[in-house]
Order: C-alpha cells, then sequence, then structure tokens
C-alpha cells in the first residue's frame, strides 16, 4: 500500500545535502577543488597572505583562492562575486587581485560615497604600503601622467579608483585644430598637354607643433578623421561652445581609458554591478567601453538580481559577451527572448465589452506582454560558470563574532473605513481615466502608495481628479498604522533596542509626521530624522555625530557603505519596490561583531495596494533568494510571493 507523503523542498534538500552534494559535484565538474587538493589550496592562499595585512576568515579565504584560481585562467575573463552584505567583499576583491598572476593596473568602479572607503581598504589590507599605489580619478587628465609609459615595470599594483558618475561624464566637443588654407601645385594632363594647376586647399594642423593633420578641398575638410591626440600629445578636443558657453572640457574616463590604454594592459574591479542592469543608459555604456578593454573583470554585487530574469540580459552581456552571443545565442537586442527562456511573462488582455441585445462582445482587444518576477532553474547554469555566492550565514565564525538571529516579519494593518472610502474612489477614478490620459499612470501608481500614510493631505492627478480627505488630521488623531508603530517599537525601547524607521516619501509630510509621533510617544528617547540633503559621503559621520534611538530615513541613503549595528530592529514603515535596495537596507545591522537579535518588520494596510506590493517584492526577494540557493521561509517576506513548493512523495508501507 502506497500513501503520499507533503514536504517542502527546502526540508526534502537540507534532509539529503549529502546526497545532493555529491550528485552535483559529478554534473557540475567544479573548478575550485581545494577541498580535495590542499596543497594547491595552501599555494594559492600563500600567495596572497604573503602580502595581506588583515586574515580572512576560512570561507571567505576559500572564496579567494577558488575566484584567484579562476580568474587565473587565461580563458575567463569576468568572475562575478555575488555576496550578502556583510560578508567582506571588498575585502575579498582586493586580496584577488594580490595575485602575482594577474597584471599590476586595475580600476575600480564604485558608487561615489564608496571612493573613500575603498582607499581606506587597501591601506587596511596590504602589508607594505610600497606594494601599490592608489589613485582616486575625477577627470580624464587625472590619467594622463600613466598612459605615456608601462605601468608594469614599476613592481606595483596600480588601484585607479573611479566614481561610477564620473566614468560616463562628458561634455559635447567639436575638433580643435587650426584651419589654414594653401595653394598646392598639381599636375594634369588635357589634349596631351601636362599643365600645371593652382588650387586652394585647407589644412588642419595641430595648434602646438604646426603639424598637419588633415587636408580638403576649399570647402571641405573631413574632420571625423582627425585623431584625439597629436603626435606631439597635444589633444585636438575641446568643449563645444556652441552648445553651452559655461562648460568646461570633460572627457568621459571610460573613453580616455578605452583609447589610451592598450587592450588587455589593464583589469577591472566593478562593486555594485547590479547598478548596471539598464539597456541603454550612460553608466551602462561607460561600464561596457571600459570592460570592453579589459584583461579580467571582477563584478560585486549584494543583490545580483531585482528578482526579474530581464535584470541580468545587459549585465551579463557587458561582463560576458562571448557568452551571450556564441554560447548562448543572443543578439543586444534579444531581451524578450531572453526573459521567455529564463524568466516568465504573463498575458495581459485589454477588451472593450460591447453589449448588443443581451450578447456580450469582446471589440478592440488586445494582448500585451509584462514580466513577471520568475527566475528559471537553468538560468543558474549560466551563471554557475562565472559566478560565485556567499551568504553571510554561510561564514564560519569565531564564537565571539558569532552572528545572531535574524528574523523577518509582516504587520498587516486593517486600514479605518472612513480613511480607505475617499482613497479607493480616488484610485478607482484615476484607473476609469487611465485610457484617455497615460500620464495618470504616474499618479496612480505614486499615491496608491502614498495617500495611506499621508491621508489628510489634499491630492490631485494631472490637475483634474481630486483627493479630498474625509477628516482633517485634527478631527481623527491617529491611524492605525501610525499606533502599530508605537506598539511596535514601544517593546523595543523598554529592552534597550535601537530602531531604524524606514519612510519612503520623506520629502512629503509622512517624515513629519512619524517623527513627531515618536518623539511625543518617546519624551525619554532621542528621535532623529536623517534628510536627503546629507551627502552620501557624509551620512556615516552624520549618524555618528547624531546618536539617537530611533532613526528615521529613506532605505535609499543607507543601502550601501555604511554598518548600522546599533539599530538591531529595522521596520520598513513604507515598502520601496527596489528589491536591491530593500535586501542592502534589511542588512544594515546584521553584520559581523552584532550582538544583539535582528528584527526586521516590514508594515503595510491590509487589502490596499500597500498590501498588493508587500506581496510583489515578496515574490521578486523569491525569485531573487532562488537564484542564490535561498528558499522561502515561513514567515519573512519571501513567503508572501511564495509560490508552492511542497513536494509530494510517494511512500510504500
Amino acid at each position: 500500500m502506497s500513501k503520499l507523503m507533503t514536504t517542502k523542498l527546502e526540508e526534502l534538500i537540507s534532509g539529503n545535502k549529502d546526497i545532493f552534494y555529491n550528485e552535483l559535484k559529478t554534473v557540475i565538474n567544479p573548478v575550485f577543488t581545494g577541498l580535495d587538493e590542499p596543497e594547491k589550496y595552501k599555494k594559492i592562499l600563500s600567495n596572497i597572505i604573503s602580502q595581506a595585512d588583515r586574515d580572512s576568515l576560512l570561507r571567505q579565504a576559500r572564496l579567494v583562492c577558488a575566484a584567484t584560481e579562476y580568474i587565473e585562467n587565461k580563458k575567463n575573463k569576468a568572475l562575478i562575486i555575488s555576496a550578502e552584505m556583510g560578508t567582506g567583499k571588498t575585502d575579498i576583491a582586493i586580496k584577488i587581485s594580490m595575485s602575482q598572476k594577474l597584471c599590476p593596473v586595475y580600476f575600480i568602479v564604485c558608487p561615489p560615497h564608496l571612493v573613500q572607503t575603498w582607499k581606506e581598504e587597501l591601506v587596511i589590507n596590504y602589508k607594505n604600503p610600497n606594494a601599490y599605489k592608489a589613485i582616486v580619478i575625477k577627470r580624464w587628465e587625472d590619467l594622463v601622467p600613466y598612459t605615456k609609459r608601462n605601468l608594469w615595470d614599476d613592481g606595483v599594483k596600480y588601484y585607479f579608483i573611479v566614481a561610477r558618475e564620473s566614468l560616463k561624464l562628458s561634455y559635447p566637443k567639436k575638433v580643435a585644430v587650426n584651419i589654414k588654407r594653401r595653394y598646392i601645385t598639381t599636375e594634369k594632363e588635357l589634349d596631351g598637354q601636362t599643365l600645371m594647376l593652382k588650387q586652394l586647399v585647407k589644412v588642419a594642423k595641430c595648434p602646438d607643433c604646426d603639424a598637419t593633420l588633415e587636408e580638403g578641398n576649399e570647402n571641405f575638410i573631413d574632420i571625423e578623421s582627425i585623431p584625439l591626440k597629436c603626435e606631439c600629445g597635444c589633444v585636438l578636443r575641446q568643449v563645444d561652445r556652441s552648445v553651452s558657453r559655461r562648460l568646461m572640457t570633460r572627457e568621459a574616463i571610460a573613453d580616455y581609458v578605452f583609447k589610451n590604454f592598450t587592450k588587455g594592459s589593464y583589469n577591472v574591479i566593478l562593486d555594485e554591478i547590479h547598478e548596471y542592469k539598464g539597456g541603454n543608459t550612460g553608466q551602462g555604456n561607460a561600464m561596457a567601453r571600459l570592460v570592453s578593454g579589459a584583461r579580467k573583470t571582477i563584478g560585486l554585487t549584494g543583490t545580483l538580481m531585482n528578482g526579474y530574469a530581464s535584470s541580468l540580459f545587459y549585465l551579463l552581456y557587458r561582463l560576458n559577451p562571448n557568452l551571450m552571443k556564441k554560447r548562448l545565442g543572443y543578439d543586444h537586442n534579444q531581451v524578450k527572448l531572453f526573459v521567455d527562456t529564463y524568466g516568465a511573462h504573463e498575458e495581459i488582455v485589454d477588451a472593450k465589452e460591447v453589449s448588443t441585445e443581451g450578447v456580450v462582445t469582446r471589440m478592440g482587444k488586445r494582448i500585451a506582454l509584462k514580466e513577471k518576477p520568475k527566475i528559471s532553474p537553468y538560468l543558474l547554469s549560466v551563471l554557475l560558470d562565472m559566478t560565485i555566492f556567499l551568504k553571510l550565514d554561510e561564514i564560519k565564525m569565531p564564537s565571539n563574532l558569532q552572528l545572531p538571529d535574524y528574523d523577518e516579519t509582516i504587520e498587516l494593518v486593517p486600514m479605518e473605513e472612513e480613511l480607505k472610502r475617499p482613497y479607493i474612489a480616488y484610485l478607482q477614478k484615476i484607473t476609469a481615466e487611465l485610457r484617455k490620459d497615460k500620464r495618470l499612470l504616474g499618479n496612480l501608481a505614486t499615491d496608491a502608495m502614498a495617500i495611506p500614510d499621508m491621508p489628510f493631505t489634499p491630492r490631485s492627478a494631472q490637475d483634474k481628479i481630486f483627493y479630498t480627505p474625509a477628516l482633517t488630521r485634527e478631527e481623527f488623531g491617529t491611524t492605525a498604522k501610525e499606533r502599530k508603530l508605537v506598539e511596535i517599537v514601544t517593546p523595543e525601547m523598554q529592552e534597550d533596542r535601537n530602531c531604524m524607521v524606514y519612510i519612503t516619501f520623506t520629502h512629503q509630510q509622512v517624515a513629519t509626521d512619524i517623527t513627531d509621533l515618536l518623539t511625543t510617544e518617546f519624551p525619554n528617547k532621542i528621535v532623529k530624522f536623517l534628510p536627503s540633503t546629507i551627502q552620501a559621503a557624509k551620512r556615516k559621520e552624520w549618524i555618528e555625530k547624531n546618536p539617537c534611538n530611533i532613526l528615521i530615513c529613506n532605505p535609499e541613503l543607507v543601502k550601501t557603505g555604511l554598518t548600522l549595528l546599533q539599530f538591531p530592529t529595522i521596520i520598513f514603515y513604507e515598502t520601496t519596490y527596489n528589491v536591491s535596495t530593500l535586501k542592502q537596507a534589511s542588512r544594515r545591522s546584521w553584520r559581523i561583531g552584532q550582538t544583539k537579535a535582528v528584527k526586521v518588520i516590514f508594515m503595510a494596510y491590509e487589502n490596499t495596494p500597500q498590501h498588493k506590493a508587500l506581496e510583489l517584492i515578496g515574490a521578486k526577494v523569491a525569485a531573487a533568494n532562488s537564484l542564490e540557493g535561498r528558499l522561502s521561509g515561513d514567515d519573512d517576506l519571501s513567503s508572501m510571493g511564495d509560490n508552492n513548493d511542497d513536494i509530494q512523495l510517494g511512500a510504500t508501507c
């Protein structure tokens, strides 16, 4: 007799991990065999340890060895390190770059506020300060002294640190040459006779050395054929003042490197590579140009994808064009085909219903495709060839550095009917008018999320649809969500657990309302609001100089470059749609050195667009986690978008 048993996919895998591991080794044939060849492992590691001043934890050291062995191979041009926040990606990348087999010139491209961090990490890692040079590059002119000689002969590692925005910045330029006219004599045969003819021509000359660069007829010179620089070193471009008289000369650093550095003479380290997922973007195109001339490229990220397969298409195309074009067979414009294979689309049918004598027919039927947050397991097989995954809880730490528990919960709050009715009516009016005015889509997306948290503020959509509050703040008092926030924060304050409260619409009334609310409810505690006017590079300093029990801010402001161990409780009062922002902001305090259990709480009004947005972001997180080998939990955010992963097993009894 047989019966069916149901189990979670996570339980099935964890209970049989040894079997799965042995089977995977035979199928995948891993590049790194350090565990099976300890002598080889020690040799790679000693090559790095001899130069490094900071030790790595066991798991970090293994990753460094595996990555080094992979990237040293001539055929491997790009490596992705997808490691959770707090795992030490910067430290790992620097140690990989110490390999004596890799070329000694590196371009490090990172967010602007992390430029100084990278420079400091180099100081910490290198035992010998004379073994490397770290140069911050702000303009292409900063690179000129390093383009006229072979940097390989200096016997040191060069690290050129560039903010990713600077990589692309340039202004419209025109050719800067001296145009002169002169007569030339040419021979011409006419009726068997040779004639000497004088002809007036234009000549383009170098403004410094007066060398002839190009010649043309009286009316035309081929300006495009004039090189970027003359042989004397003079740059033959200047800002086109017809565009703006206030512009200063600036060439994109990516363009300058591509033109002036020999192909294969440098490596690239890209920090936060998920920021380059866009198609035709300035940052993405600049990154592609820089990478195209690199010998090796190492990409770092804590959030490789945003839940959609399309977020990886252009990233993979730029990092590994041979993989995408030759192995997988995709052209640069075939992102839809890529999603069909490795993601999912849903059909959206838009049609008008017409009733004639009791018969309902559909007119003007239109089918549109919308990408769903889903990842095919086949995509993992593509990434495994060039990606190393590392999760924070996989790092085996000394007993004094053991990570505490990490817990995610969802708090759905019923919205008061007197506030919900005008809100829903307003959204319905916008939805009904969308066919006539597509501009209303922006209003719908913003107001659907914002109004529940500022229900007493009038709003309008394109000055023709108006939201009128049913009551004033004075008449109504605090909302259900605000009271729930106070209920959540109260025990945390009693237990001396500082709280970080994330608010998306900080530039509107929400920030003021929540700051005032928490200041009033907790008069003996310090409540601070981090404004967006504080520059990214100065936010760490601002937080250190403004110690508090409750910090309110937009998650975008603290998603990278900050360790906030002092806030073990994180509350998303409002939720962002951006998976990368959410995942990174939620891990600000779950880091090495944290001694308290970390709580992350997501809040939303139940059965509202806020609730639907939380389900959507949960589905994105679940898809992103599946790619990184992490399955959904029972209570975390990913479970909200979790498809049923129950497995039915046949058992004989």
